[in-house]
């Protein structure tokens, strides 16, 4: 039986179920533990900063910015790293995203009160952007694993749409977009009660998460080319 492609651990189900409810842990995290920001939901900061022009509050106005910025570059780094790093095409580029995000999530941890909020939430924002455009389909299915907007909108319409053909495709559907608002809201829980007890040192928990989704990319690159060597040998 042949193994299968690397591409394929990121279109699982279960791994965008996953993916999702880190999703909702991080912006939960950043919005209890630093200053009410949130890591991925740039609506919102891009809402405060006009307000905090209209209030000529120029601080608030970076501290607001300056994680939008965050974000959009690193779906500009994930393009880069995709379109550079992508070694056969197995999918290596994503093993260097996720680590990063390991690093990033990590250092964050160890980081005090007395540091400026900034350096946190603009590092979460570049952190969650990296995962938001490394991993966005599953089965086929374009989704967001950082906020619960679209799934959301997406499970409406397919709820209408099976209620209207009873078409197993849409109830299908339903139950996969359902499932991700259910991750997130999970995520955003977790994050609630882990802050009760771990205050900053939540993101670790995230950490650890990041691993485990690592560790099955590696191993699904590395069947996969265990079993395809010899292709792999004759394409560099």
């Amino acid at each position: 039986m042949d193994a299968p492609h690397p591409a394929h651990f990121g279109e699982k189900i279960s791994t965008a179920f996953f993916l999702t409810s880190i999703g909702g842990c991080l912006d939960a995290y950043t919005y209890i533990e630093h200053g009410g920001i949130f890591a991925s939901t740039q609506t919102g900061n891009l809402i405060l900063s006009a307000l905090a022009l209209t209030q000529f509050n120029f601080g608030h106005f970076l501290e607001r910015i300056l994680p939008v910025i965050a974000f959009s570059f690193g779906i500009l780094l994930a393009n880069w790293i995709h379109h550079n790093l992508d070694k056969y095409k197995l999918n290596y580029w994503k093993v260097y995203i996720l680590i990063i995000e390991i690093t990033l999530s990590i250092i964050v941890g160890f980081l005090k009160h007395n540091v400026p909020q900034l350096v946190i939430t603009t590092s979460m924002s570049l952190t969650t952007a990296l995962q938001l455009s490394t991993f966005n389909t599953m089965s086929g299915l374009g989704y967001s694993n950082m906020f619960s907007t679209g799934n959301l909108q997406k499970t409406m319409n397919n709820l209408f749409l099976y209620l209207k053909t009873k078409d197993d495709e849409f109830k299908t559907k339903l139950i996969y977009y359902s499932g991700l608002v259910f991750s997130f809201l999970c995520g955003a829980f977790e994050a609630s009660i882990l802050s009760i007890f771990l205050h900053t040192k939540t993101i670790w928990v995230v950490s650890v998460e990041l691993i485990i989704i690592l560790l099955f990319q590696f191993k699904f690159i590395l069947i996969y080319k265990k079993d395809n060597k010899k292709e792999l040998d004759l394409n560099p």
